[in-house]
């Protein structure tokens, strides 16, 4: 009898001991399959950034390299004579809706519309946006008017997304080139990544 209850007190024993060993192994598993998958995804969320800033910058300096200095003016929401909550620039382009550049009868280039970058505050999109000036501007600092600059960034109604996850956009600007730094960030993964591009603005 005292060797059946013993028996049966080991089995006991080796039962909690054997629970014991395969929730230590459970909760193991469940770490390395969390890990692996968070390395998963970080890793895809690093490929998704990483491919949306190489096309924002593509369109971007193609953009900035056709357009004026003297028309370029960036926005930023935490100065408090900015209008718009929406961090971007604009700037002058002598492209149309068609991408065609226009002149006038001398040959010179015509501004005919205003380009912007910005970030949507809500979706954190990058967005570029367009907008046909009501006629074609012979200088570029005639473009400088807040009335095309608000239109734009509030409701230009040729906008497209050219990246997701935009966190900041600093602009310098000099004599004839604009440096432009983007960065952005993935807040659920704590993902960051900065570019920067600085070109020359050819046209006058």
């Amino acid at each position: 009898m005292r060797n059946r209850r013993r028996s049966i007190g080991a089995t006991l024993v080796e039962l909690v001991v054997a629970s014991a060993l395969v929730l230590l192994i459970m909760g193991e598993l469940w770490m390395l399959l969390q890990t692996g998958t968070r390395f998963y995804l970080r890793s895809r969320s690093q490929s998704d950034v990483q491919r949306h800033a190489l096309i924002a910058l593509r369109w971007m300096s193609t953009d900035l390299a056709e357009g004026a200095p003297l028309s370029f003016k960036h926005y930023d929401p935490d100065n408090p004579s900015i209008v718009t909550d929406r961090n971007g620039f604009v700037f002058g382009s002598p492209k149309g809706m068609d991408e065609e550049a226009s002149y006038n009868d001398e040959g010179r280039l015509l501004w005919t519309s205003v380009i912007g970058y910005y970030i949507d505050p809500e979706t954190k999109d990058l967005i570029r946006a367009k907008m046909l000036l009501e006629e074609p501007k012979e200088s570029a600092p005639q473009i400088l008017d807040e009335l095309y600059h608000v239109t734009l960034m509030e409701g230009a109604p040729n906008k497209r997304m050219v990246a997701k996850e935009a966190y900041d956009i600093v602009t310098v600007q000099g004599p004839q080139d604009i440096q432009v730094t983007l960065r952005f960030r993935d807040e659920d993964l704590g993902y960051g990544l900065t570019i920067q591009t600085r070109l020359e603005m050819k046209n006058k």
